[in-house]
């Protein structure tokens, strides 16, 4: 997997840009109203892939925990998975 910004890239389709958010409380609530355990706390690491209109595809956050969280829009709906962030 390649690494963008220092998390991983999914493998968002073709034609996204990544942009670098900021690791914030922002970021924390976009995340944990997805799902994302609150204990968690905030992202030490965020990018939004985002499409020509700007609007936000999905989006890897990295914490401190060692965990990555990966949300994408699919098929009409927002979708959580987890992983392992980079070392």
């Amino acid at each position: 997997m390649t690494v963008v910004y220092g998390v991983f890239d999914p493998g968002f389709r073709a034609g996204l840009e990544p942009c670098g958010m900021i690791a914030d409380s922002a970021a924390a609530y976009l995340f944990r109203n997805k799902g994302v355990p609150v204990a968690w706390g905030t992202p030490t690491r965020c990018v939004g892939w985002f499409d020509k209109d700007e609007m936000l595809q999905g989006a890897v956050a990295n914490y401190a925990n060692g965990k990555a969280a990966i949300i994408r829009y699919f098929r009409g709906r927002w979708e959580l998975t987890f992983g392992d962030a980079p070392k």
